[in-house]
């Protein structure tokens, strides 16, 4: 792997802050930020780099998902108009149950990366049906990301029951835990399909294999009727019953009060907020100024296609911070700055991963993206961060780095063929098709 240095004209570090720096250069070494400096300093100092010359671009660390259902990218569309509990019970949970096999994993989760990867994304967390197949495909792909298979009580198309997704999920995190990119996690999917007693286990077996934990809650008012009718508490208050605390990755939480938001945060629980599927399954909205005024830690992620319906980090961070301005009290206006640094750092944090990733520093992984503002919806740029965040399309993301390893170069996958995937979509939507109809 050549020795690079990336000459933008603007870069974003994110840590220790978002200011612009211009006349600076990246050097990358083996995968590793060896260097962010002026740019005559860099090239005095690295004279055998091969040189990368973007001159109309903004370099920014690669977007980080904070949570998604890759293989879902199949489902898109359908029962586009339904509410949460329809939308799930009428349309997505027999689908499945007919249709998602490690094949389907397999297909749906390159999809969702090739959507991820030209839209500046470069690692994603993800709790779907088969992880094998989803770890397979990312690290294939080139791809960074945290994998986990969803336990439930029940039957589902990946487990008989809870016990052996715990068994399988045990089994998947020995094969990979030594892998640089995939790393593994357990996934309760919500205190409605599993109980407490099962949560303490989930909690007992993190902690002996040193896995983070991954769940929804406080998504819909109906799954907190149903936990407080069921078990006289909130989830929130089940889930720290249980064992679970720092570390712990809750999706949506849409339906906090205050003191549980406190809770959070004594607790380093981190948040994953997605607003697009909040907002279109109807659930509500997720107040993230409320949460960042609580000190409690955030990433931000797409959910599914099926639910969103895309993967675009850079829309949803829009609306992440739209949301927020309109939420906020006075001047604590979410800034263009936190909007970004949310979707890098904060996610990597959220994953455990801010070691790694997440900021254009020095000795992290080079997960890296260009976006190109030689574009009318980028032009003139007096701020490039707020033109990044309010403005910038996904289609203006240019090249991306994954590890040091470019994957997308001139707004074109590298190392995938699309019309192949394009081919593969087409053969799963005509086996769905029949069973997936519209009912208005």
């Amino acid at each position: 792997m050549p020795q690079l240095l990336l000459q933008a004209r603007w870069i974003v570090p994110v840590f220790p802050s978002c200011e612009p720096l211009e006349g600076y250069a990246l050097v990358v070494d083996g995968g590793e930020i060896k260097a962010l400096e002026p740019l005559a300093d860099a090239r005095y100092a690295y004279p055998q780099a091969h040189t990368v010359e973007l001159p109309h671009h903004l370099l920014i660390p690669g977007l980080v998902n904070a949570h998604t259902h890759a293989a879902m990218s199949l489902l898109r569309g359908i029962g586009s108009d339904a509410v949460l509990q329809r939308w799930l019970e009428d349309y997505i949970w027999p689908l499945e149950q007919r249709w998602v096999d490690a094949d389907f994993v397999r297909d749906g989760t390159r999809l969702a990366i090739a959507e991820m990867l030209l839209s500046g994304t470069s690692c994603f967390a993800d709790m779907y049906f088969f992880p094998e197949a989803a770890a397979t495909a990312a690290a294939q792909s080139g791809m960074r990301a945290q994998i986990s298979g969803p336990l439930i009580s029940l039957p589902n198309q990946w487990s008989r029951d809870f016990g052996e997704g715990l068994r399988l999920s045990r089994e998947f995190a020995q094969t990979w835990r030594d892998h640089a990119l995939v790393t593994a996690a357990l996934a309760p999917h919500s205190v409605y399909t599993v109980d407490p007693e099962q949560l303490a286990t989930t909690a007992e077996t993190a902690a002996e294999l040193g896995l983070r934990v991954h769940i929804h809650a406080h998504e819909t008012e109906a799954e907190l009727a149903h936990s407080v009718e069921r078990y006289g508490k909130r989830p929130l208050q089940l889930i720290l019953d249980a064992g679970l605390g720092p570390g712990l990755q809750i999706a949506h939480l849409v339906h906090l009060n205050a003191a549980e938001r406190a809770l959070l945060a004594q607790h380093q629980i981190q948040a994953l907020h997605c607003p697009s599927s909040n907002l279109k399954l109807a659930s509500g909205v997720c107040f993230l100024d409320a949460l960042l005024g609580a000190e409690v830690g955030v990433g931000v992620g797409t959910d599914g296609a099926a639910s969103n319906d895309s993967l675009d980090m850079l829309s949803e961070l829009r609306l992440a911070a739209l949301l927020a301005r309109n939420f906020s009290a006075g001047d604590a206006l979410l800034s263009a700055d936190r909007a970004l640094q949310l979707g890098t750092l904060g996610g990597a944090r959220a994953l455990g991963l801010d070691a790694q990733i997440g900021s254009l520093e020095p000795g992290k992984r080079a997960d890296i993206v260009a976006v190109n503002f030689d574009h009318p919806r980028t032009q003139p740029t007096y701020d490039p961060v707020a033109q990044l965040v309010y403005a910038a399309s996904s289609s203006q993301v240019d090249r991306v780095w994954v590890d040091g390893v470019e994957r997308v170069r001139d707004g074109k996958l590298l190392d995938m063929d699309m019309a192949e995937l394009a081919s593969i979509a087409r053969h799963w939507g005509e086996k769905l098709a029949p069973s997936a109809q519209v009912t208005r």
